[in-house]
């Protein structure tokens, strides 16, 4: 229920606020120095697809969490001169940068583009919705150019991929299971040698 001053009370990243009743994700992100298409947003523990955000309002008590992506991975492969594919993209070069490994965005950025990399590693972070001008990686690598996939696991990585904010990601079968059940995610390969008992995927080396 919104109060006389027309707000309501929600949780934005742990630390609550009060904000116009009827706000819109989009707006409560705008409001918060945010850029929409940057980010993932999760509303009581279910992801809101970034392309509903405009539409999606929030509500007296909502707990908002809003993540992106910062750097992480240091696992680079060798360079191999054909293409290969994966989630429906087709790469040219093999090589995966890690991005947690340099100094600062612009750093790794310059790195990415002198190895000529089409994948970058990242970790995926709560917004510091108190600091409005601190750097997001996606601000020096543009997704639309490089494919992110979020290495780390847990909510964060899944409200990432559930949000369309990645192509894939790498984690443990069991983090992602209920959403595989539910055609919500697609599981494409497993590192195990050997295909697991009751799940119809194939391995790495398939």
């Amino acid at each position: 229920m919104a109060h006389s001053d027309g707000t309501v009370s929600i949780t934005v990243n742990g630390e609550h606020k009060r904000v116009a009743a009827g706000l819109s994700l989009a707006d409560l992100a705008n409001e918060l120095g945010l850029v929409p298409e940057k980010v993932a947003v999760e509303r009581n523990l279910e992801v809101v697809p970034r392309s509903t955000l405009k539409d999606v309002c929030v509500e007296d008590g909502d707990d908002i969490e809003i993540v992106h992506f910062v750097g992480g991975g240091d696992h680079p492969a060798p360079i191999v001169d054909d293409t290969w594919s994966v989630a429906g993209k087709t790469f040219r070069s093999r090589l995966i940068v890690g991005t947690g490994k340099y100094k600062d965005f612009a750093q790794n950025a310059a790195a990415l583009e002198a190895s000529g990399a089409e994948i970058v590693t990242v970790a995926v972070r709560r917004v510091n919705v108190s600091d409005r001008n601190a750097p997001m990686l996606t601000d020096f690598i543009d997704p639309k150019k490089v494919t992110y996939v979020a290495y780390a696991g847990g909510g964060p990585a899944l409200a990432a991929l559930l949000g369309s904010q990645v192509t894939a990601g790498i984690s443990g079968y069991s983090e992602f299971s209920e959403q595989i059940k539910a055609g919500k995610l697609r599981a494409l390969a497993v590192s195990a040698p050997a295909r697991m008992p009751g799940i119809d995927t194939p391995t790495l080396k398939e």
